[in-house]
């Protein structure tokens, strides 16, 4: 039996997607914005890591210690969740990042350390100084994992429900890849009455990693995984590969 109480909601919620007259005259077609801002962490993370979450208290036997390495969006949405679930979690972040987003994580009354030049160091802390020594501690990756995918992926569902129009697009933005992964899936993993719509991923220029990989058919792992050791690594390049179009913030 899980520890999910009875009164606990889930760590996201249904973002309205709303048509923009400024976007769509420049483009001379319908563009919607789907307003994942309004999540509760801010960001599309709460949904894949509040699935995550969700579903391991649910699983777990007692209560559970949620621990989360991250530069900001990701602990976020760690700390919401966690608060929404009622559980502890731990929240890592690198000692780049500002006393600003560090105050934001505290006021949701997690607990915060600041370890490591990036991510990957501060990581690894987590891992071997904090996790390693908690039996109730649960890793929580920022985008790696399929249930941070299956969160992702009740995008579409909205979407679909929200727009009488055939949908012909959507363009997200590409970090880690846990969003894209999700939105591949929610298109590829549903019936579509008209043409499947077209995904179109967006990379900052100088940090496009996934497009310069896919175009010159250079699937090395270690392009996606930071120098740090990612299970799921693969799977997200294989999902980046089969995505319509890559391109750059500048090319958009």
């Amino acid at each position: 039996m899980g520890s999910l109480g009875s009164d606990a909601k889930l760590p996201w919620i249904r973002t309205p997607c709303l048509l923009n007259p400024q976007l769509s005259r420049v483009a001379g077609c319908n563009v919607y914005l789907k307003l994942e801002n309004l999540q509760p962490s801010g960001s599309f993370k709460s949904r894949g890591i509040g699935n995550l979450m969700t579903q391991a208290a649910a699983a777990a036997t007692g209560p559970v210690h949620f621990y989360c390495s991250s530069g900001g969006n990701a602990g976020l949405a760690c700390a919401t969740s966690a608060l929404s679930l009622g559980q502890k979690a731990t929240i890592v972040i690198p000692t780049i990042i500002t006393e600003l987003m560090k105050g934001k994580l505290l006021d949701l009354g997690v607990e915060v350390h600041q370890e490591g030049r990036n991510w990957a160091e501060c990581d690894k802390y987590m891992r071997e100084e904090l996790l390693a020594n908690d039996p109730t501690g649960i890793y929580v990756p920022p985008f790696d994992d399929p249930r941070v995918w299956d969160g992702a992926a009740t995008m579409v569902d909205e979407i679909r429900d929200q727009l009488e129009e055939p949908i012909e697009a959507i363009v997200c933005s590409v970090g880690g890849g846990g969003l894209i992964n999700g939105l591949m899936q929610g298109v590829e993993g549903r019936p579509w009455q008209d043409k499947k719509p077209a995904v179109v991923a967006v990379e900052t220029k100088g940090a496009d990693m996934s497009g310069r990989s896919n175009r010159t058919i250079k699937r090395t792992l270690h392009q996606m995984s930071y120098r740090s050791p990612r299970d799921d690594t693969e799977a997200i390049m294989e999902c980046i590969k089969a995505v319509d179009d890559i391109i750059t913030d500048r090319e958009l």
